[in-house]
């Protein structure tokens, strides 16, 4: 909604000294007009990267006092600065060279807020559709099929008699040199169980990264639909520094799943080490107290502005090549 104020604030910035016939009085005094459209640009631009700044500023303040666990750092916060300031800057630029063009003020208002609708509503949702029908995802009830026909024929810890747990049993046994799971001198359960769990886990990685492929694909449809529209570069970058995004999501998916194998392998080894020949064993305090806790860190932000490089070069040339035509159309225009 930044850029509406944006419009609002300069639609008659410069088509308004046409009207009022000011125009040619300031040329004929010697004012070159792209000192003139500059002068504007930077009245503009100040009052938009004050507004900005003191959003930035008290946003932030309000994080800081919150003192949370995760507060965002100083390079992040600066991440979103210039994010919005391009985008910003991109607008102005438009919202100018309407103005130049413009033969009154109501026509450059039009057309300021029909390039609104475009840049924010109308792109946006087209790629949207495009990547959807591109690359679809599936659905949820397809999802779960392909994990239980991957799941039916492979380790499970619970089924002692499929063809996967004869297999892991022979290659146990062959592996201790025994005859029979009897002689085993670990509690075999707890063995199956360490197995499955970690084919289970491989099993929901591999449909998982399929999504994110498709996820990959879409992303890549969105950063083409930002050559016409500076809108989505902003809005996946700004995602990703306010941790919003499918990456963040997926990074703590995967520390938290990584920390589940890890945890189940523990308890279901410390079963195959401890229950050997014991009747209803269940561990002791000392199990509990020797696994670790999960603590989760955040990406660092040098991680997550690399990922990003696409979407801010996108922005500045959207910024820099928007207000090399301002200037270029600038003087054409005439007086009158």
């Amino acid at each position: 909604l930044f850029p509406l104020l944006l419009i609002f604030l300069g639609y008659n910035t410069f088509v308004e000294e046409k009207e009022r016939k000011t125009l040619r009085l300031l040329l004929a005094q010697g004012v070159p007009l792209r000192k003139l459209i500059t002068g504007k640009w930077l009245a503009l631009m100040f009052q938009m990267t004050f507004l900005l700044l003191l959003f930035v500023l008290v946003t932030g303040l309000g994080f800081a006092l919150l003192n949370g666990e995760y507060a965002l750092s100083f390079s992040e916060w600066l991440g979103f600065f210039g994010v919005y300031l391009m985008y910003f800057i991109v607008f102005i630029n438009l919202i100018l060279l309407v103005s130049t063009k413009a033969r009154s003020s109501g026509l450059s208002l039009t057309v300021s807020l029909a390039i609104w609708i475009l840049i924010t509503l109308i792109v946006p949702k087209l790629s949207t559709n495009l990547a959807g029908r591109l690359h679809p995802f599936p659905t949820l009830q397809t999802f779960g099929d392909n994990i239980v026909m991957d799941q039916q024929d492979g380790l499970n810890g619970h089924n002692f008699w499929n063809g996967a747990a004869e297999d892991f049993r022979k290659k146990t046994l062959e592996e201790y040199g025994v005859e029979t799971v009897e002689e085993l001198p670990i509690a075999f359960s707890g063995l199956l169980l360490a197995e499955g769990e970690k084919y289970e886990s491989e099993v929901y990685t591999k449909h998982f990264d399929l999504l994110r492929d498709q996820y990959e694909k879409q992303r890549n449809v969105y950063r083409n639909a930002g050559i016409l529209s500076p809108f989505l570069p902003v809005r996946f970058a700004s995602m990703a520094l306010a941790r919003t995004d499918y990456g963040f999501q997926w990074h703590f998916e995967d520390e938290a799943e990584k920390y589940r194998v890890e945890l189940n392998t523990a308890l279901n080894m410390n079963i195959a080490q401890n229950a050997k020949g014991v009747e209803g064993y269940k561990a002791d305090a000392s199990l509990w107290s020797n696994v670790p806790k999960f603590n989760y860190e955040w990406q660092p932000p040098n991680r997550i502005l690399t990922d990003h490089t696409i979407e801010y070069a996108i922005l500045f040339l959207w910024a820099l090549g928007s207000f090399a035509i301002m200037l270029l159309v600038s003087n054409k225009i005439k007086a009158a």
